[in-house]
């Protein structure tokens, strides 16, 4: 008697505890969804990203944005004069994440050449930029 009520409260605790990770996880996974959610429609809507380049792509967004604030200029080409960055410069920073596979290897090799760049700043913006398809350098004026 006193064992199957000791086996049941066990088991009642085992199912509290099982219900109570999945309603943490169903937080964090709409959690993510609002996150992905504000970054700019150049990020698939519809398409659930995993959580690492959600996270990789807010961080990058967050960085874009605070360039812009701060007056960054770009040049996009070795033909053009340089102009203010715009929101709309973020598009193929994020299409470049979204490529990116998600590997420790890739990630190895990416910051292996970031450290054979040329910067024209310490920023780790100019790192960001320099990388990014079709952009020049960021010029900091």
């Amino acid at each position: 008697m006193v064992k199957a009520s000791k086996v049941n409260g066990q088991e009642r605790k085992r199912q509290r505890s099982t219900e109570k990770e999945k309603r943490r996880n169903l937080d964090i996974n709409r959690a993510f969804e609002s996150l992905q959610n504000q970054l700019p429609s150049c990020v698939p809507k519809g398409n659930r990203l995993p959580k690492i380049k959600t996270l990789r792509l807010a961080i990058k967004y967050i960085e874009h944005l605070s360039s812009i604030l701060n007056g960054d200029h770009i040049i996009p080409s070795s033909m053009e004069n340089p102009r203010p960055l715009l929101i709309e410069d973020f598009a193929s920073v994020a299409l470049r994440e979204i490529q990116i596979r998600n590997t420790y290897t890739s990630r190895i090799a990416e910051v292996e050449d970031q450290k054979d760049v040329m910067y024209s700043d310490d920023s780790p913006l100019s790192d960001f930029y320099q990388l990014s398809a079709g952009f020049g350098n960021v010029f900091y004026y």
